[in-house]
């Protein structure tokens, strides 16, 4: 699976893991699976329910874990110590630190 397959596949493992979770209506973290680009990653990434409908908020914005992350590609939109919310650079994208560190 390429890198784009990758994270669009388990984005949609993610957004069905949301689907079925959604009346559980726990204030806990559970278990997501990592987006980043590695095709090998199985990584289980730990938020709430209400974290991960934040970041679908955004369809360009991807979950993994905080040292998952390739600078050269992707844009730190937020991060905290259990995940990190990125977007992918573009060649027109300047490189600029993010703005809202939580």
């Amino acid at each position: 699976m390429d890198t784009i397959g990758n994270e669009a596949a388990f984005r949609a493992l993610n957004d069905r893991i949301k689907e079925l979770e959604s009346d559980w209506h726990s204030a806990d973290p559970m278990a997501f699976v990592c987006e980043c680009s590695s095709a090998g990653c199985t990584a289980a990434v730990y938020l709430t329910i209400e974290e991960y409908g934040a970041i679908r908020a955004h369809s360009d914005h991807f979950l993994m874990l905080p040292h998952h992350v390739v600078l050269d590609s992707e844009r730190i939109v937020r991060s905290n110590d259990r995940y990190a919310v990125v977007a992918k650079l573009d060649a027109d994208d300047p490189l600029e630190p993010p703005t809202n560190w939580t």
